[in-house]
């Protein structure tokens, strides 16, 4: 029995010790490999792989391998990539770099040399193999290093965990140690971990109400003492504060004209280049080196004629010199421009190669470009070839596989929807048994396709045909043709959502039915005949068909039901079976109905048919339906390469179109590394040929566009950004567009403005916004409030505001500002008494002081007293002398500005900072050429005397602080010690912040989360510092009467007599926050200080109550007002790479049944449930990591990550989808005295006691006799179950268009771009087609005529 137990022991020290030897998976996010005996690709992994089927189903299907790649070369491509499940990856695969070995590189070299790759053959390009994978961006080490990727079948599944070894051998050792004194020490430290005590006296209500107590009134003094609450707060009390009256109509005005200066910018850039591009290529065109761009014959030897400066993104040594950029995060040039060529595209087209050369004439301009506004980001023009140049020049990404990605611009909204302006597009699916299999993705691939090229211009719908059949042994199975669309009868403007909903739908299809197409026809025809309400304007109405055009779908689908005969022989009855008839579809009900419907729309649809079969099986019917409906046939062989399957359709557009209007999109997740962007693309034509020369496209950044939304607000003051549409782009309850994974979808700004109608006067707001209105209005309703972080959720309250809106010229973008009365002036510090006795301040950029700027403050290094590596503060630089501040972009009046350049430079702030001159010198955004808002100095040097307030706390605290600091409403972040933090950090936008804000008179808590600077797990404790009140003027004097809702300065005895609802020095305050003052302290140290509050009981063992025979326990939890735990013994045994047991845990996880009884029965918590368009969903299940190592914590981490990580990149698991992210929270009036119930349920037994933690956001909950044997069997779903019904969290929701208020819409006549007389090409049957209709159609034609005239 002992030698079990120390096994135990040394396996509970070879995970918690020897964490650096753990198997882990760097590439998944440090999870542990695990047995997936499922595996498709990659199997020799199967007992224990670091990637999941799903995983690796959704990243190999992206790589292809070269041209001309035998089946040998094409498995040594596939080994290689299968280092993603290898588990011991961690031994070559590190900050994104993966290693190969130099002997695996050779044989895969000889095995690829014949294979071509970016137009030449491997082995003329690369003389090893070394070199050869080294082009690829992988690091090569010799085989003997053990820290490279090989690949050897006969060895794959042998190696062993390390810590195995460390847990063998301790038993060893410890199994001859039995009997001695080393035994036994070792023992007494086993049962010591697993010690149980006599049962005491069990746990009453009265403790529960005096540990509450007790621990409220130590939590409040541990705030008094740590945070210094009072102190501060008379230090704020005794400075001024300035009211300014608002101008609202002022602010919204000057906020919308500063973002139409912003997008005008972008847009006379754009034309500028357009302009440049069409002198260009009309010079080329006149010249000598012309290309028919109608001759596909005529080539050039690759990469020649390219001009003298050509780089290409897939050569890294045509590049010039790259150096890491902030500004476009990522390794670039501002030289010269890259080209890039779409796989597609061979670069011995000699149309492409002429692109290339003529097109390099606009580098200068792209250069004046980005010198006169540097919030441009990429500025590019892509020609009809597929051809790209982008600025500034770059390496273009990698795969995992290394080869480069690939990008055709011909197949990006921006460039569809600005060659072919707004259509209309219905997609018809032949979803019958005939389309299973490889014919199935191949449709698939083209639909989305089709989809992803869609712009919210244009509007959409997709069909699903086929029918019903007997089986062979006649089962009947029922199909039918149905519209995928939420909306039945009409199309849908191809937004996010809705595109993103379709494909979900495709996806979701199991090709099976009969081959029926008649019912798809009218539907379609129907859609563009009589849609409610009728499709207007003169847009492009185009239909595509993507059949096999098989007339049967196999032995298995009959049309008729089949029968027994029999017959009498010898004697005996012979029954045979006889299956119905096969089915054998006839089209003419097809054609009858497009022929007779078709010629009659005033404006025709064109019908694009693709046959996923080669060859004449399956040409007949798409080919007759195209080319007698005004549009083209074509065959589709491969999911790859969908533009050249799908140029017909494509070609159409641009060529049948007279677009020469401008478009912004709507912004989208950059392919180019950025974030999420909003591209102004310009068409480029040539008058009077029609030729389409390409088309320009300029992006900026949404990041920017926020920035310059919120640098002018204040207090709970917020602004919002909406399209022509009526959808959000930017708003406070929409995630910041740097957290978003995913081209994100846009709900209405109703769902964002209004709780269940309310306030009902915003209605007539978003009509007069929607119309160009520039105005204001007063409502009263529910306004939402942030309760902590964005998971968090908000709440409403009833509040008086007015709404400031207008229109941002020449955009489509309308934008508004949303004032509440409390903050209807202005306030913020005036400059201090005395400012030239303030300690200095620093700038965060310590790394600065003590490096480049070391001779510009020689006193810095020695004040600062900087620091590496201590104990506490692993891996972080620290300086331990001195407060530093950081200020958030919008303490600038160039927030973009600051963003990119980070300016002003640390010698700028600093000496800003610390400047004594009084307010007037900085007069703030409003005059012009001022860097800083106003409100900056004096709230730095406010809060420098909250410097010396912290140094000289309390030595004895009962736990040890980490940091102290205070974040102020303008933006200014104070810190002790001081540390580098990213620089787009802003304190208001920190949960700490707005939990304190929520919660203003209690002392707020934070749920448990690991520190950035290496601390461990932490908790913060933060509060609410108010601003002075303002002084009453000359005989004027405060009424503070008897009344029950005093205003600032009067006396009180408690939070209830304040208008403000909190009492703090025995004066009410103001309702205004200046800041916030927080304190990190450490899990560890808070769990025992609050575990010793309670006389130990809590945690204590003892025998159950109920069954002596086993081991109960007295539980204790802390819960805030949101149902987070912030104390739990588990969190502290918890693994800090393991964030599901740390991080935000529901206290429904833990206690289901208690958490349920809570919500549901006693009334303390509320449930609630907000949709979130902006979710983030995982590819595969959550699994933990299982050690930190190589994860990026701290600022200056993420910083040398930047400039030193490999081009193989980790997986991207999280993708963006519709949530429902439920939430809980306090009611405060059900939370009085202390509630009991029974825990008793399928995770566990106990009773349980419930109370409100006095002057705090906390709930102490204690569990008597609790036994959660039940929880530990794996198979108890019960508990499972039990623990998730009230527990908060994301969940995802399918078909989310479908709770929308979804009703079609119709293109505006202005919007629809002019059309040209256009026929495409189509061949029918291996004949041209001339789009002339039957004799049939003719007589149809003149009978329908005529009865109309009856």
């Amino acid at each position: 029995m002992f030698r079990r137990c120390v096994l135990v022991f040394c396996f509970f020290l070879a995970h918690r010790c020897g964490a650096a030897d753990v198997q882990y998976c760097p590439f998944f996010g440090n999870r542990g490999p695990s047995p997936q005996p499922n595996l498709q690709n990659c199997s020799w992994f199967n007992e224990n792989s670091c990637c999941l089927n799903e995983e690796i189903n959704s990243i190999f299907p992206t790589v292809l391998p070269p041209d001309r790649a035998s089946q040998t070369c094409r498995d040594y491509i596939r080994f290689q990539m299968c280092f993603v499940c290898d588990p011991a990856q961690a031994s070559y695969y590190a900050n994104d770099q993966l290693t190969l070995c130099e002997e695996y590189c050779n044989d895969m070299y000889s095995a690829c040399a014949e294979a071509v790759l970016e137009g030449q053959t491997i082995g003329q390009t690369y003389s090893t193999g070394k070199e050869y994978c080294q082009a690829l961006s992988f690091a090569v080490a010799p085989q003997s290093s053990g820290e490279c990727f090989t690949f050897d079948p006969a060895n794959s599944g042998s190696r062993l965990l390390p810590n195995l070894w460390l847990v063998l051998v301790a038993a060893l050792f410890f199994g001859r140690a039995t009997g001695t004194s080393r035994g036994v020490g070792l023992l007494l430290v086993v049962l010591t971990l697993f010690a149980v005590r006599g049962r005491g006296q069990a746990v009453t209500e009265a403790n529960v109400r005096d540990w509450a107590q007790a621990i409220g009134s130590n939590l409040v003094q541990l705030a008094e003492d740590g945070l210094q609450v009072k102190e501060t707060q008379n230090l704020v009390n005794e400075n001024s504060f300035l009211i300014e009256d608002v101008s609202g109509p002022e602010m919204v005005h000057r906020i919308a004209s500063g973002l139409e200066h912003f997008f005008n910018r972008k847009l006379v850039a754009a034309q500028q280049l357009a302009a440049e591009a069409k002198k260009l290529y009309e010079d080329y065109r006149n010249s000598g080196d012309y290309v028919d761009p109608s001759n596909t014959e005529r080539t050039v030897a690759p990469n020649q004629g390219l001009g003298t400066t050509y780089s290409d993104a897939d050569f890294p040594s045509s590049l010039p010199p790259t150096t890491y950029s902030d500004v476009f995060k990522k390794k670039v040039s501002f030289e010269r421009s890259v080209v890039k060529f779409p796989d597609s595209v061979s670069r011995g087209d000699a149309r492409a190669a002429a692109d290339v050369k003529w097109t390099d004439g606009l580098d200068e301009l792209f250069k004046k470009n980005y010198n006169n506004d540097s919030s441009l980001r990429w500025q590019y023009f892509a020609s009809p070839r597929g051809l790209v140049r982008i600025y500034p020049s770059y390496e273009w990404e990698r795969n995992f596989a290394g080869f480069h990605r690939d990008y055709d611009p011909r197949i990006r909204p921006w460039y569809v929807s600005s060659t072919s302006g707004p259509k209309n597009v219905m997609i018809v699916l032949d979803c019958s048994s005939s389309m299973s299999g490889a014919r199935w993705q191949i449709a698939k691939a083209a639909a989305r396709t089709i989809l992803n090229t869609l712009t919210q211009q244009d509007y959409v719908n997709a069909i699903c045909a086929r029918g019903s059949y007997w089986s062979y042994y006649s089962h009947y199975r029922y199909f039918t043709t149905r519209t995928l669309g939420c909306l039945k009868s009409g199309l849908l403007p191809a937004t996010t959502s809705i595109k993103r909903d379709l494909m979900e739908k495709i996806d979701e299809i199991e090709p099976d039915g009969r081959s029926l197409f008649v019912d798809a026809m009218r539907k379609t025809m129907d859609v563009f005949q009589l849609s409610k309400p009728p499709l207007k304007g003169k847009c492009q109405n185009v239909a595509i068909f993507l059949t096999d055009g098989l007339r049967q779908d196999g032995n298995d689908v009959r049309c008729e039901q089949g029968y027994y005969t029999y017959s009498y022989s010898n004697g005996h009855v012979t029954r045979t079976y006889h299956p119905g008839r096969k089915c054998n579809e006839e089209w003419d009900e097809v054609w009858e109905e497009l022929e007779t419907r078709n010629p009659f729309i005033s404006d025709k649809v064109h019908f694009f048919a693709y046959s996923v079969v080669s060859g004449d099986t399956g040409r007949s019917l798409p080919s007759r339906v195209a080319c007698q409906n005004y549009g083209s046939f074509g065959e589709l062989h491969s999911p790859f390469n969908t533009y050249e399957n799908l140029t017909n359709y494509y070609n159409f557009l641009s060529l049948s179109t007279m677009t020469t209007s401008l478009v912004w999109t709507a912004p989208y997740i950059d392919v180019f590394g950025l974030g999420l962007l909003v591209t102004i693309a310009v068409p480029v034509y040539l008058e009077n040929s029609q030729e389409v020369v390409g088309v320009v496209g300029i992006d900026a950044t949404l990041e920017g566009i926020e920035n310059l939304l919120n640098a002018r607000t204040w207090g709970s003051v917020y602004s919002f950004l909406i399209n022509q549409d009526g959808d959000t782009v930017i708003h406070p309850r929409l995630r910041p567009s740097a957290n978003l994974v995913d081209d994100p979808v846009y709900p209405k700004i109703q769902e964002l403005e209004q709780s269940r109608g309310e306030p009902a006067a915003f209605s007539s707001v978003l009509s007069d916004m929607l119309a160009g209105k520039e105005g204001s209005a007063s409502v009263t309703g529910p306004r939402f409030v942030a309760k902590g972080d964005f998971q968090d959720g908000f709440e409403f309250r009833t509040q008086q505001s007015i709404y400031y809106y207008a229109p941002v010229n020449n955009t489509g973008y309308y934008m508004a500002i949303n004032i509440p009365l409390l903050d209807a002036q202005y306030h913020q510090a005036d400059q201090p008494a005395n400012v030239s006795k303030l300690p200095t301040t620093y700038y965060y950029r310590i790394d600065e002081y003590i490096g480049a700027l070391k001779n510009d403050f020689p006193g810095a290094l020695a004040a600062l007293d900087v620091r590496e590596n201590v104990p506490g503060y692993a891996d972080l630089r620290i300086a331990f002398g001195k407060s530093v501040v950081k200020l958030a972009p919008r303490a600038f009046c160039d927030p973009l500005r600051f963003l990119v350049e980070e300016y002003p430079g640390t010698v700028d702030v600093h000496r800003f900072l610390n400047s004594n001159s009084n307010t007037t010198a900085n007069p703030g955004c409003a005059a012009a050429a001022t860097t800083y808002a106003r409100a900056i100095r004096p709230a730095s040097q406010l809060t420098s005397k909250f410097e010396t307030i912290w140094s000289n706390r309390p030595a004895n605290l009962p736990v040890r602080i980490a940091s102290s600091y205070v974040g102020t409403q303008s933006g200014l972040w104070r810190v002790l010690p001081g540390f580098v933090v990213s620089r787009s950090f802003d304190p208001t936008a920190r949960p700490w912040f707005k939990r304190a804000v929520a919660n203003p008179a209690k002392l707020a808590l934070s749920p448990v989360y690991l520190d950035a600077g290496g601390v461990g797990k932490v908790v913060t404790l933060s509060e609410v510092i108010f601003q002075a009140p303002p002084v009453p003027g000359v005989n004027q004097s405060v009424d503070c009467g008897s009344s029950d809702s005093k205003p600032a300065t009067c006396s009180c005895a408690s939070n209830s007599d304040c208008s403000s609802s909190v009492c703090r020095l025995g004066r009410c305050t103001s309702e205004h926050p200046f800041g916030v003052v927080g304190i990190d302290v450490r899990y560890s140290d808070f769990h025992r200080y609050v575990v010793s509050l309670t006389d130990q009981k809590c945690g204590s063992t003892y025998r159950c109550a109920s069954n002596s025979a086993k081991q109960c326990q007295t539980r204790c939890y802390l819960v805030d007002d949101l149902g987070h735990l912030v104390l739990d013994e588990d969190i502290g045994t918890a693994d800090d790479a393991d964030e599901r047991n740390y991080l935000n845990v529901p206290f429904g996880y833990r206690e289901g049944k208690v958490m349920t009884d809570l919500v549901y029965n006693k009334g303390v918590f509320e449930r609630s449930v907000v949709r979130d368009y902006q979710g983030l969903c995982d590819v595969a299940p959550y699994a933990p990591r299982v050690t930190n190592e190589g994860v990026v914590f701290t600022a200056e981490e993420e910083r040398q990550y930047v400039l030193t990580r490999g081009d193989i990149r980790k997986f991207q698991s999280q993708f963006g989808c519709v949530q429902d992210v439920v939430g809980f929270s306090d009611v405060v009036a059900k939370a009085v005295g202390v509630l009991q119930g029974s825990a008793k349920g399928p995770c566990g037994e106990g009773n349980y006691f419930v109370s409100a933690v006095p002057e705090t956001n906390l709930y102490l909950v204690v569990i008597d006799n609790w036994n959660g044997d039940a929880a530990k069997n794996a198979f108890n779903f019960n508990c499972h179950i039990a623990n998730r019904v009230s527990t908060a969290g994301a969940f995802r929701v399918s078909n989310q268009t479908c709770s929308q208020d979804v009703e079609a819409r119709a293109n505006d006549d202005e919007q629809c771009p002019a059309l040209r007389s256009y026929t495409p090409p189509c061949v029918q049957n291996n004949r041209a087609f001339s789009h002339v209709y039957s004799s049939f159609v003719v007589v149809s034609s003149a009978i329908v005529t005529l009865v109309l005239a009856l």
